[in-house]
C-alpha cells in the first residue's frame, strides 16, 4: 500500500497536484500506525519513506515549515531503527538517506545554506544507491553555485559522472554546466572536458 500510495504521489505532483499528493502520502503514513511502540522495522522503513516523499513534495509546493517537519519527522523514524539500515518503499531508510532526501528537499527551498551544512553530514558510502549518490552530488553542486565557488561546482559535479553518470546527462546539469564555461570567472579545472562529454558546449 506505502508503495502504490509513493508511485501515485509522484504521478500527482508531477502534474501539479502537491495538495492532494501530500494528502494521499499523509494520511497512508498515518494509517500505517509506525509510531505505536509495536511496528516492525519494515513498517517504520515505509513510513519513513512516505514522509521523505510528503517532505519534497511540500518543499516543491514551497511549504517550507512542513517540508523541515516532514523530514525531521523521517529522520527520527530513521533514528528508531538503531543503525540499521532497513528496506523500504522506494529506497532502504536510514539516516544517510534522510540526509540525502534533506539535501534535495532544501534545494527545492532554495536554502543553500542549510544545503551545504547537510551535505558535511553525509557519508556517501552509507547512501543507499548510486543514483541517490549522484543526486546529493548534484544537488550539493547547485549549492556551490550560489557561494561562488565554481570550483566546488565542478567537483561535485565530476563525483557524479564518475558514480552515476546518467545524473548529470540531464538538462538542468547541461545548463548548469553551460553557465559555469561562460561565466566570466576563471574557468575550474576539468570544466571544459566535462562540458564536452555532456553536451554543454554548444
Amino acid at each position: 500500500m506505502a508503495a502504490a500510495t509513493h508511485t501515485v504521489a509522484i504521478a500527482m505532483r508531477r502534474e501539479g497536484h502537491h495538495d492532494g499528493a501530500l494528502h494521499l502520502l499523509t494520511t497512508t503514513a498515518e494509517g500505517l500506525g509506525a509510531d505505536s511502540g509495536g511496528a516492525d522495522a519494515a513498517l517504520i522503513a515505509a513510513y519513513g519513506n512516505l514522509l521523505c516523499t510528503a517532505a519534497y513534495s511540500s518543499a516543491q509546493a514551497g511549504n517550507a515549515p512542513a517540508a523541515a517537519a516532514f523530514i525531521d519527522e523521517a529522520a527520527a523514524a530513521a533514528g528508531r531503527l538503531g543503525g540499521t539500515t532497513v528496506p523500504g518503499t522506494v529506497v532502504p531508510l536510514s539516516p544517510a538517506t534522510v540526509a540525502s532526501y534533506k539535501i534535495g528537499v532544501y534545494t527545492a527551498l532554495g536554502d543553500t545554506g542549510t544545503v551545504l551544512r547537510s551535505a558535511q553530514t553525509v557519508r556517501p558510502a552509507e547512501l543507499p544507491s548510486t543514483e541517490r549518490y549522484g543526486r546529493f552530488c548534484v544537488d550539493t553542486a547547485r549549492a556551490w553555485t550560489h557561494h561562488g565557488k565554481p570550483d566546488r561546482v565542478v567537483q561535485a559535479l565530476l563525483s557524479a559522472e564518475r558514480h552515476a553518470p546518467e545524473e548529470v546527462n540531464r538538462p538542468s546539469v547541461r545548463d548548469l554546466v553551460s553557465s559555469l564555461l561562460y561565466a566570466p570567472t576563471a574557468t575550474p579545472a576539468g570544466l571544459r572536458d566535462l562540458a564536452t562529454r555532456v553536451g554543454a558546449t554548444t
